[in-house]
């Protein structure tokens, strides 16, 4: 004897599974009032409270910009009474699918450091092999440990009285073509 039972929702592992829960995310992002951008299909956009606020989403992720947190819980609760399952809210985000997060009062940066990081040490045995191989060839930048800190710490020529050499800057920007 053989019992077939019908699925009505998508099972995690099935290769159907991905799609369906994009489709059933975009419809529930839309029905909140929100739109997606031309290029980013992820990526939308809407009006909270009287506010723009833009809203990312990736597989199972959720991230809000909007200028205040109460319109980012607002937009929270509302894609919550949607779902079946509350989801998860991690607050102030500082890494979203692998790229770091600093947010400030006047800026957000987004950089790849923690990535690098990652990957720098993996690797790190692997490319020091290859560049002994490489032999007297020249690289752009030495790869070295004590270069990196040096370079990255490095600061512009100062006057003795330790104020900073703006007549140097301004023949470096004439000469380059843009500003420190």
């Amino acid at each position: 004897m053989s019992c077939i039972t019908p699925v009505l929702k998508a099972m995690q592992g099935h290769p159907e599974s991905p799609r369906l829960w994009e489709h059933h995310c975009d419809k529930i992002i839309r029905k909140i009032g929100f739109t997606p951008t031309t290029h980013e299909p992820c990526l939308y956009w809407g009006i909270v409270k009287g506010h723009k606020t833009y809203l990312k989403q990736q597989v199972d992720d959720f991230a809000v910009a909007a200028v205040n947190e109460e319109d980012t819980h607002k937009v929270f609760d509302d894609i919550d009474d949607r779902l079946s399952m509350p989801m998860k809210r991690q607050g102030l985000i500082t890494l979203f699918n692998g790229i770091d997060i600093f947010q400030s009062t006047y800026y957000v940066k987004m950089s790849v450091q923690t990535y690098i990081q990652k990957m720098a040490t993996k690797y790190a045995g692997k490319w020091d092999k290859e560049l002994e191989q490489m032999g007297n060839r020249p690289l752009p930048m030495l790869a070295r440990k004590e270069f990196w800190r040096k370079f990255m710490n490095s600061e512009g020529p100062r006057l003795k009285d330790g104020s900073a050499d703006t007549e140097y800057q301004e023949q470096m920007k004439k000469a380059f073509g843009f500003g420190y």
